[in-house]
């Protein structure tokens, strides 16, 4: 039977967590890396947020 409890979500707890998963979060964080390396492999362009811009080069917006 699965019994689970309600729990604060702050920085106490997601300390915790990581300190009980660490392999899990180590895991998703080179998935992260792994999948940004196939992108870059495959010459997928990178395209900056356009709030960092600089202000002449930002698109209007329509």
């Amino acid at each position: 039977q699965l019994v689970c409890e309600r729990r604060a979500l702050d920085g106490r707890t997601l300390a915790l967590a990581l300190l009980r998963h660490p392999l899990l979060a180590l895991r998703m964080h080179a998935a992260i890396y792994w999948q940004a390396a196939l992108l870059y492999a495959k010459r997928i362009p990178f395209h900056t947020h356009p709030r960092k811009l600089p202000a002449g080069s930002r698109p209007h917006a329509s």
